[in-house]
């Protein structure tokens, strides 16, 4: 074992250690957000509430919905699981080159949040699926989403998006959770659409 595999050994230990989850589970969720580039993920797992999804925007969804506790369990083992994704660009990286990737990683990110269009704030919650993106922005009242290469905005009026449920079929079926309960987008007024 190389001192990197070392290292990532002992990282995942201590983190389900600290969460008190088994290394097995820690080691699913480090594949999502591997997966998902260290900003997003979508994960099965019976401990970490089931059928789930999570971004770091500070989206968390669970399939054990009325679980607080959990969710909130799962919501920071998620953020110190991305940080181990970060430090495993620097463990990977050929010496010398590591700052190179840091910074290509966060133009990366920094483009996918120039995509949405401008005026509309900060985005507090984002997610995607296949082709399919969103992202609400609060400060405007307004969700983005992105279908391929079409952009359709929505007024969100008092509705705080904090996540998304999206149903496979031949019409796609977008669900979002506010504070007020479950939204179907075809309830949201569309205030702009482009191609």
């Amino acid at each position: 074992m190389n001192a990197a595999s070392e290292e990532r050994s002992v990282a995942l230990m201590s983190i389900a250690n600290r969460y008190g989850m088994s290394q097995s589970t820690v080691e699913h969720l480090l594949q999502a957000i591997t997966s998902g580039r260290g900003s997003m993920a979508q994960f099965n797992h019976p401990e970490l509430g089931g059928l789930g999804q999570w971004s770091s925007g500070g989206m968390l969804m669970i399939g054990d919905m009325f679980n607080a506790d959990l969710k909130k369990k799962v919501a920071a083992l998620c953020a110190d699981v991305a940080q181990l994704v970060s430090k495993e660009d620097d463990w990977h990286a050929p010496l010398g080159q590591k700052s190179h990737n840091r910074r290509s990683g966060d133009r990366s990110r920094s483009s996918s949040a120039q995509a949405w269009p401008d005026g509309l704030g900060q985005a507090s919650s984002t997610g995607s699926q296949n082709d399919l993106h969103y992202a609400f922005f609060p400060e405007s009242r307004r969700l983005a989403i992105k279908d391929g290469s079409s952009l359709t905005l929505y007024d969100t009026e008092d509705h705080r998006i904090q996540g998304v449920s999206q149903q496979q079929s031949t019409a796609r079926s977008l669900r979002f959770t506010s504070q007020n309960g479950d939204v179907d987008l075809s309830d949201l007024r569309k205030v702009a659409n482009s191609e």
